[in-house]
């Protein structure tokens, strides 16, 4: 009789299953010649796919195919209905084989008990007064929830810091770290490590856990996975994990404080230093950004413009044959890439004015222009190094004349410029003295502009910060002079320190530099006002 119901079950299990399927298939699949042609349908790693293997080994009587799909279509799906109908059928299949263990599959299944006993009168029970603590010990309902679960959902998330350091099966491990809200626990960089290590890992990012890492925790993962398959050092997820790791405290205004600001971008270079080529483009914002905060207090590093200058980027005044080179094939950085966990490093998009700067301050004093010839386009190097020499009226001018089409030296000598240099501060301090460092060139008369700006009312009017573009039509200026530069030679640039001392009082300031057709605007910040706020 048992066959019988085995017979009936092989029948109606596999057509019932089909209601939630697709007809088509399963008509080809029911009536195909070749059933295992059939299968070659069905596209791998989807729940149809492990259904249809199993139900078709198991009719081939293939029995000990089946727990590895089984156990495969578990990892990837879970025990769902058509897994829980599968996994019934191929005990009722193992029957023959082995009778005992599937009458206590079933008894299991069904929660059959043969425990019942005659009602008799009997004496009353004496029950203990006291809980027995190796039944009620945190260990004891540990082995009990994963007795019972093969993930870990028989734990509470309070629960989960006492699996941290516990051994783990791979399926158990990655529910942890999915499940797991902090990551300042012994034992949480171990289990990351082992599970990017897996061979079916989604790699660094997959969990939430993975962005609340401290820095030595993502330095101990970087190291545990370098050289390996698995090398964390060209992970953009991880990379920007690292950066937002770097920055400083948000009581920290890097803005204002040039010694935390040096420190963070010496920080930020010295970590994308050590990262492969493939991250060139945050390697060289990286020494963009450290190279004009050096200018910005008044130094010019060699050293480091020379290290700015060896990474390969697409930029039209490098060297067409230095990029060409097999090594820098496909790593040439664009500087139009911004990389947002990271405060200053914003995009660049033409870094040339820096380049130039730099290199006007460097060969001022040199015999030639060799130096920076291997990274740097000829004509680009030359035309910098004529001009630079030109403009502080250094050497031999016949020669530097040469160096330069007779256009360029005609559009040298008309150029007016009119810059105001990064050495400029961003604040003055409410008691200091205001003077701007100004280079002028090719400007006889200055006129030199202060507006006093009402900051109040325009931040009530507005509610954004002030930037030095702010429209002042129909502004009158507080204070106007003239300052002459006589027997100055319209190719030759001279550094002026205009002093302001109309500026006393704190506030906000709009000082405009109008010479020979040309403008140039400074918004001076004098004093600077911080909320300060303590509950009470």
């Amino acid at each position: 009789m048992l066959r019988k119901c085995f017979a009936v079950a092989s029948i109606l299990i596999p057509l019932l299953a089909t209601a939630a399927q697709e007809i088509g298939f399963e008509e080809r699949f029911a009536f195909a010649e070749d059933r295992a042609e059939a299968l070659k349908e069905l596209i791998p790693g989807t729940e149809d796919y492990y259904y249809y293997h199993v139900l078709h080994a198991q009719n081939r009587g293939q029995l000990e195919q089946v727990p590895a799909l089984m156990q495969q279509w578990s990892k990837r799906h879970g025990e769902t209905a058509r897994y829980r109908e599968m996994e019934n059928r191929q005990a009722l299949l193992n029957y023959p084989a082995n009778h005992g263990r599937t009458l206590e599959y079933l008894r299991q299944r069904l929660g059959i008990r043969h425990d019942h006993q005659r009602e008799q009168e009997q004496a009353p029970a004496q029950y203990p007064a006291v809980l027995d603590p190796a039944r009620v010990s945190e260990e004891a309902f540990r082995r009990q929830a994963l007795a019972r679960h093969r993930d870990l959902s028989g734990f509470e998330d309070a629960g989960l810091r006492l699996m941290a350091r516990a051994e783990l099966t791979p399926e158990q491990r990655r529910d942890l770290l999915q499940r797991l809200p902090w990551a300042d626990l012994d034992g949480v960089t171990a289990l990351v490590i082992a599970e990017l290590k897996e061979r079916d890992s989604r790699g660094f990012g997959a969990f939430p856990i993975h962005h609340k890492l401290v820095r030595a925790q993502l330095d101990a993962c970087r190291q545990a996975l370098a050289g390996s398959e698995r090398d964390l050092s060209g992970n953009e997820v991880f990379v920007a994990a690292y950066l937002a790791r770097l920055a400083p405290s948000p009581d920290c205004d890097i803005g204002a404080d040039n010694a935390a600001r040096r420190a963070y971008l010496e920080a930020v270079h010295a970590f994308a230093s050590t990262l492969p080529a493939s991250q060139n483009e945050l390697k060289a914002l990286a020494l963009y950004r450290l190279l004009d905060h050096e200018r910005r207090e008044g130094r010019y590093d060699a050293a480091l413009f020379t290290a700015y200058l060896r990474l390969p980027r697409a930029m039209p005044y490098v060297r067409e044959a230095y990029l060409a080179r097999p090594e820098m094939a496909g790593h040439a950085a664009r500087m139009n890439r911004s990389f947002k966990p990271a405060p200053l490093l914003a995009s660049v998009g033409n870094d040339e004015p820096l380049v130039r700067d730099y290199l006007a301050h460097l060969l001022i004093a040199a015999d030639d222009y060799r130096a920076y010839a291997e990274w740097l386009d000829d004509n680009y190097l030359k035309q910098v190094f004529a001009e630079t020499k030109i403009l502080a009226g250094v050497g031999d001018m016949e020669r530097w004349y040469g160096l330069m089409p007779p256009a360029a030296y005609q559009a040298l000598k008309e150029r007016v410029d009119i810059e105001l240099l990064p050495v400029n501060p961003l604040y003055f301090g409410a008691c200091d003295k205001v003077a701007l460092a100004v280079a002028v060139k090719n400007v006889a008369k200055l006129r030199v502009t202060v507006y006093d700006l009402d900051a109040f009312n325009y931040y009530r009017e507005h509610g954004t910060e002030i930037a030095a573009g702010v429209d002042l039509d129909g502004c009158v200026p507080n204070h106007e002079s003239v300052i002459e530069y006589k027997d100055v030679p319209p190719l030759r640039r001279h550094v002026e320190q205009i002093s302001l001392p109309r500026i006393e009082a704190p506030g906000l300031y709009v000082v405009e530099l109008l010479g020979n057709g040309v403008s140039s605007r400074a918004l001076i910040r004098k004093g600077r006002l911080r909320c300060v706020e303590r509950p009470g």
